[in-house]
Formats: C-alpha cells, structure tokens, sequence
C-alpha cells in the first residue's frame, strides 16, 4: 500500500490522512494478516475519535470483522468531524447494518452515508430505514446494488414520509419495481427535502417514472449523474404559467372589445355630428331661399 499527502501506513489497510479535508480510506491489502489489519484499522478509528477525520471508506474489506465496525460506529457516538462515511463492497448481515444504522439515531453531523453492494437486503434496508425517521443530519443516502427489493423499499418510503433532512437518494441496482418505486415515489407528497433521486436498473416501467414530482421526459429527463431531478413545485408553476396566459388572453380580448366599442361610439357621434351639419347647412340654404323669395 503507498499513501500521499500525509499518510500512515496501517499494516493491511492503507489509511490517507488528508490535512484539508481529513480523510481516511480503507481498503484490502491481500497479502496482510487479519489481525494487523484490525490493529491498524483501529488507529483509523482513533482518528474518528479524536475529530480529526471527516471522511472514512471501507472498500472492498472482506477481512474487516463484525466487531470492527461496531469499534467504528461506537467511535461515531462523539463524533462531530465525519461528514461522509462509505462502506463498499462489503458482505453485511443484520449484526453488521444494525450499528450503522445506529448511528444515524445519534449523530446528526454524518451528512453523507454510502453502503454500495453490500447485499443488505430488505432487513438490512429497514434497519437503515427505522433510524432515518428522526434523523436530520443526513444529506446524501446511497443503497445501491444490495438486493433490496418492494418490500425494503416500502420500509425507505415510510422513513421519507417523516424525513426532513435527506436531500438525494439513490437506490439503483436494486430489484424494488414497479410497487416499490411507486411507494417512495407517493412518499414525496408528504417528504418535502427529497430532491434528487435515482432509480437507474430498479426494473420499472416509463409510466412509473413519468409519476416523479415534476418529471416530463421520462428516463431521459435526468442530470449528469443519472439522477431525477423532484421538482414538487413544476405542476403548480405551469398551472399558474397557464393561468396567467389565460388571463392575459382574456384581457387581450377585453381590451380589443372595449376598444371596439369605442370605436363604434366615436363614429357614431361622428356620424352624429355630421348629421347635425348636413342639417344645419339645409336649414341655413332654406332660410337663404325664403330670404329671396321676399
């Protein structure tokens, strides 16, 4: 393993203590013993508790014990410098998901939470999903590729419902379909913070992705990252837009009105006024007549 910047070497897992950002990465080294890797994870861990870390991902670490990562989250309990934790590639159970999720109850400066293809499954996804109800911290949240399916997906919607923190989620590679994107799509009209979301490879259909708050293009209505952009507010905008079009239109053809009829009542007293001459000119030609005719 090499490090740069400032860096330790921790025996079987390379730690990268970043000075501005602090950030400490984790991942195998195939040829270290089980037990170095865990002593020198531990110096990581030290890290967390001192403050001084405020990025921590574990990569690919088959060799990383159950009884590690609850070291790590325990480690997490006073922590108030970690903003972005990851755990990718690991093979977690219920004893594993259960003290991450933990940590979500009480620690609220964890802004961003990845656990990528670590096969947590739908009770892996509930555990996450129970302690993100009260949570507030939380920004980012990405669950991809860990088999979670409906039912885990309606435990994440039930969590949006009461959510008011979480602003992108990401849920890819999960095999929810149509039911389960439908449940944390519905979940949205309760959750106001979601704004971004990405059901790339979740086995639903056009129709389903065309119910997104504000969607208009389908798959292809989403940003550079793949995510759907939730706009709540592009329904009531293009009512008011249609509303106010309208409005104009009708003061458009008020206008034309009134401005016909004053037309009308201008020639008509044009009308009237040459009238009056036309009979004014026949009175005075009669009275010039009658005149010589005395």
């Amino acid at each position: 393993m090499k490090f740069f910047n400032n860096h330790k070497m921790l025996g079987g897992i390379a730690a990268t203590i970043l000075s501005t950002p602090q950030t400490c990465y984790a991942t195998t080294n195939g040829g270290s013993m089980h037990k170095r890797q865990d002593s020198k994870l531990g110096d990581a861990i030290q890290q967390i508790k001192n403050n001084s870390i405020r990025s921590f991902q574990v990569n690919k670490t088959d060799m990383v014990t159950s009884g590690t990562i609850h070291l790590l989250c325990d480690a997490l309990r006073n922590n108030h410098s970690l903003t972005s934790l990851g755990f990718h590639g690991i093979k977690m159970g219920n004893n594993e998901v259960l003290p991450i999720a933990n940590v979500l109850k009480f620690n609220n400066s964890l802004n961003k939470l990845e656990i990528i293809g670590c096969d947590i499954g739908d009770s892996g996804a509930r555990q996450i999903s129970d302690d993100l109800k009260a949570n507030s911290g939380l920004r980012e949240l990405n669950l991809s590729s860990n088999g979670i399916s409906e039912g885990g997906a309606k435990n994440i919607a039930n969590a949006l419902k009461t959510n008011v923190g979480l602003v992108k989620l990401n849920i890819s590679g999960n095999p929810i379909g149509n039911n389960g994107a439908l449940s944390i799509i519905e979940a949205l009209r309760f959750n106001t913070s979601l704004v971004k979301l990405n059901l790339h490879g979740v086995g639903i259909s056009d129709a389903v992705i065309k119910s997104i708050p504000g969607n208009r293009g389908g798959w292809n209505d989403k940003d550079k990252e793949g995510y759907f952009v939730i706009d709540r507010d592009r329904d009531i905008r293009e009512a008011e837009a249609k509303r106010m079009a309208e409005e104009e239109i009708a003061r458009k053809v008020e206008t034309d009105r009134l401005a016909k009829m004053e037309e009308a009542r201008n020639k008509q007293e044009q009308e009237r006024k040459e009238a009056v001459e036309r009979n004014e000119q026949a009175v005075s030609r009669l009275g010039t007549i009658l005149g010589h005719l005395e």
